[in-house]
């Protein structure tokens, strides 16, 4: 397929919607306020060191590679919008490399700077994600020198195995593939592709270590599923199609990781529109259709296994699609005969992503995305809080404030394990303090004050599902920040410097 290279006003098309890209995303970040997620990886590339960075990693249930990336810029005390600069950065890159080097029709290109993952879910929202479809369009675009040059291939892939456990298992994938795709050829005499396979399998490994499970991870993140019980495994694969091929909302105010699953007009769109993609993808070649089946199977097992429910995880599945489309595109594996159905069938594909960007778009622009910004100006501007305060917290989403505040302030004391708090570490001391009774919570800060000494102590409680009877009446509400557009990230202030000489209780 023979790229057009249309001007708009003399200017490359794709530069035009590079900028027009740039543009949309960079006021959709100006907006975004970070949440708890993007707070845990700040923070933990601020306050850990490298060998407690790769402790971690079994931890978090991820790689380090996003961490180290943001650990040069956290540890430089710079501000924590560098975040997202970083992730908006390696956005527009992916961005770039499928309008400039993706083989395929100008109309999907335009589609594709306004769809719901590229613009949103990977571009706003600053996940280690963003990683993924990053290497994989570098990957798609250096594919043709696999044979002259294999290292520029493998580098990629093996930077790939170190996104998370989903880029492990596509790095594996492609690993075999390249290996088959040699065999193939009856090209298996270079030194320069068996060095690069066997730093790939390194690469693999070492992930596979940092993963492995210590003694003490939280049930939730060590368990697998292996029940099988037929029609919750159905709901689950429609719940999953219906996120990564069509994600319609449900109608509400959380309109973020909450595909309308249950709804069977959607359901019925996201399931036909997944089969579709493996029709298209099939059909214009079988190898790439088994290489698709691969990849895409795989990220569903996991899914599956590990009763994952989050969007940026469905959202992969489409990527996924997106990588093998590039690749039958190519001249070795480009179809014969162009059939009308793919290019309806891709079309629909791009059109089903357009909703929830209108949808995002305005509600990001509008409605705070996490009130932790909001909160930390508050307790920086109102408060003003300093090094004679403290901050009392018996929920781990208090995390999300702290980037906002000064690296002095930068802290919390978790009443949950009774000690003081950057990041969260996910073991099993925490899973069993994650949960605490009003009465508790207080008996705990009153421990506190008693430990910490003479000072100003402020409690701050979320908002989510519930009451708070016994501190309205024992401490002073000093502000509320209602839930927003991320459901359970709203929280009270109570101030609770009266626990000190125990003034409260008279």
């Amino acid at each position: 397929m023979k790229r057009n290279s249309i001007k708009v006003g003399g200017v490359r098309l794709e530069w035009v919607l590079l900028g027009a890209y740039v543009v949309m995303l960079a006021t959709l970040l100006f907006f975004h306020e970070q949440w708890f997620d993007e707070a845990q990886a700040w923070m933990i590339a601020q306050f850990a060191s490298l060998p407690t960075l790769f402790s971690l990693s079994a931890y978090e249930g991820s790689p380090v590679l996003w961490h180290l990336l943001l650990m040069p810029f956290a540890k430089s005390d710079l501000p924590y919008q560098a975040e997202q600069v970083v992730h908006g950065l390696l956005a527009v890159s992916s961005v770039g490399l499928f309008l400039f080097f993706a083989p395929i029709s100008n109309r999907y290109k335009v589609l594709y700077i306004f769809g719901y993952f590229s613009l949103y879910e990977y571009g706003v929202v600053a996940r280690s994600y963003v990683l993924i479809p990053f290497f994989l369009y570098i990957i798609a675009s250096l594919y043709k020198k696999r044979m002259t040059s294999p290292w520029l291939v493998w580098l990629p892939i093996a930077l790939l195995a170190q996104t998370s456990v989903f880029g492990l298992w596509m790095a594996g994938v492609l690993s075999v593939w390249l290996i088959v795709d040699r065999l193939r050829a009856r090209k298996l005499r270079s030194l320069q592709f068996w060095l690069g396979a066997s730093a790939t399998a390194l690469s693999g490994l070492v992930v596979a270590w940092l993963l492995l499970p210590p003694a003490d991870l939280i049930v939730s993140l060590s368990e697998w599923d292996f029940t099988f019980i037929f029609w919750d495994r159905v709901r689950a694969l429609i719940l999953i199609a219906v996120g990564g091929f069509s994600p319609f909302p449900v109608w509400g105010e959380h309109f973020w990781n909450n595909p309308w699953w249950t709804n069977r007009v959607i359901a019925f769109i996201g399931l036909s529109a997944a089969t579709i993609s493996a029709v298209i993808i099939y059909q214009r070649n079988r190898l790439i259709g088994w290489l698709y089946l691969s990849l895409g199977g795989g990220l569903v097992v996991i899914l599956l296994l590990k009763n994952i429910k989050t969007m940026r995880h469905f959202g992969l599945l489409f990527v996924a699609f997106l990588f093998c489309y590039w690749l039958t595109n190519l001249p070795e594996y480009r179809p014969k005969f162009v059939n009308r159905f793919h290019s309806i069938g891709l079309l629909s594909l791009f059109l089903l992503q357009i909703p929830m960007t209108v949808i995002a778009i305005p509600n990001e622009v509008i409605r705070p995305f996490s009130s932790a910004k909001l909160m930390a100006d508050f307790l920086q501007n109102e408060l003003v809080i300093d090094d004679n305060t403290v901050l009392l917290g018996n929920d781990l989403k208090l995390i999300s404030v702290l980037p906002y505040l000064d690296k002095s302030d930068r802290q919390f004391y978790f009443l949950g394990t009774e000690e003081w708090t950057h990041y969260a570490i996910w073991n099993s001391e925490l899973f069993y303090n994650l949960t605490m009774s009003e009465a508790l919570t207080i008996e705990r800060a009153q421990k506190a004050t008693t430990l910490i000494g003479d000072k100003r102590y402020f409690m701050v409680v979320p908002t989510w599902g519930q009451d708070y009877p016994l501190m309205e009446k024992t401490f002073t509400r000093r502000a509320i920040f209602p839930d927003a557009l991320f459901p359970g990230n709203g929280f009270i202030i109570y101030d609770a410097s009266c626990l000190v000489d125990s003034s409260c209780y008279k």
